[in-house]
């Protein structure tokens, strides 16, 4: 999943109102973010660091407590949920360990573009229709707003395209 995880975290803004967009959208990626840092540290190959089921559980808590210092702890439950479902989600468009060591599932949708193109225009759409629902009225429909879904939609056929 790509943008459908920006999504999930622009949906969350319902529920957490206090943290900004960017940390929001920071706990959506955090394993994705921690599987960079080992890239660049050389350790290639981390996704059994960063994409299995205890993985997810160390990111959720990780980033439920620095949510909770920053935020507080209704705003840290929402960040740690949001960073427990990066894997999760990444089982419907990869193919993951469970464990370090397996088994491996997952639909592996990313075999088919179009597949995963629907599954994350759904995602992508749902995120932004609750984010949408946080503005004042006056501001769902300007521009800014339309392109921020326009703009998702847009990176994820792109993604879907060349891969």
């Amino acid at each position: 999943m790509y943008m459908g995880h920006l999504a999930v975290g622009l949906g969350a803004r319902r529920f957490a109102p206090a943290p900004p967009l960017a940390a929001l959208a920071a706990a959506t990626i955090a394993p994705d973010l921690g599987d960079a840092v080992l890239g660049i540290a050389g350790m290639h190959h981390s996704w059994h660091v960063t994409h299995t089921a205890p993985a997810a559980a160390c990111w959720a808590i990780a980033v439920g407590l620095v949510g909770a210092i920053a935020y507080g702890r209704r705003d840290a439950l929402v960040l740690a949920a949001l960073a427990a479902t990066h894997v999760p989600l990444d089982y419907l468009t990869s193919r993951l360990g469970v464990l370090p060591s397996g088994p491996i599932v997952g639909l592996g949708l990313y075999a088919t573009p179009a597949a995963d193109l629907a599954l994350e225009g759904v995602v992508i759409v749902a995120g932004w229709w609750l984010y949408r629902g946080t503005l004042d009225p006056a501001r769902r429909t300007r521009w800014p707003v339309i392109a921020m879904l326009v703009v998702l939609l847009a990176f994820q056929a792109t993604w879907d395209a060349i891969v």
